[in-house]
């Protein structure tokens, strides 16, 4: 492809990568290699007993699957030899990833502040399911309403609607208002 029809997929969807396992033996390869050998990585016996409630990924070893990712979305400039990776300003493994899980990663051209707010939004509410599920395997009772303090969702209702969606629950603020429906 060349720098021109490049130009023009400015805002589109360039794409998707292939699926990537990150089972328990690419973890505890990564463990050996990185010398990263924690148990709540490498033993699935303890690792029971926190309350990830099985391993999980190292965050590192989901960055380093980025340039495979990569590799599958970003196309190939016509007379490029080769790239470098510059670095991450601030990066943050804001959720773990617990053994067994695929990964996807996608890429749009132009992706800017309202696009990185709205991930940050999106993984908020993709954590607060998995402390929902766990939260509900300890004790073994669906949780179908959460209080909410009014100073966070009831002045942003959208966040709160995709995380009542996310969650399927029902976000109620002290004074007994449901701001949306699950």
């Amino acid at each position: 492809m060349n720098i021109e029809a490049l130009r023009k997929k400015i805002g589109t969807l360039m794409g998707s990568s292939n699926w990537y396992l990150l089972d328990q033996d690419r973890i505890n390869q990564f463990a050996v290699v990185t010398q990263d050998e924690q148990f709540i990585h490498t033993d699935p016996e303890k690792a029971a007993k926190t309350p990830f409630g099985t391993t999980i990924a190292h965050g590192f070893l989901t960055l380093a699957l980025l340039p495979a990712m990569g590799g599958d979305v970003i196309p190939k400039l016509d007379g490029h030899l080769m790239s470098v990776n510059y670095g991450f300003e601030k990066l943050r493994f804001l959720s773990p990833v617990p053994a067994g899980s695929r990964s996807i990663f996608g890429l749009t051209r132009n992706t800017g502040i309202p696009e990185m707010v709205k991930a940050a939004i999106d993984s908020v509410a993709y954590q607060t399911k998995d402390l929902l599920l766990a939260m509900e395997k300890d004790s073994g009772l669906k949780i179908k309403v959460i209080r909410q303090d009014p100073s966070i969702g009831s002045r942003h209702p959208p966040p709160t609607l995709f995380r009542s969606g996310v969650c399927e629950v029902l976000f109620e603020f002290p004074n007994g208002q449901h701001p949306q429906s699950p």
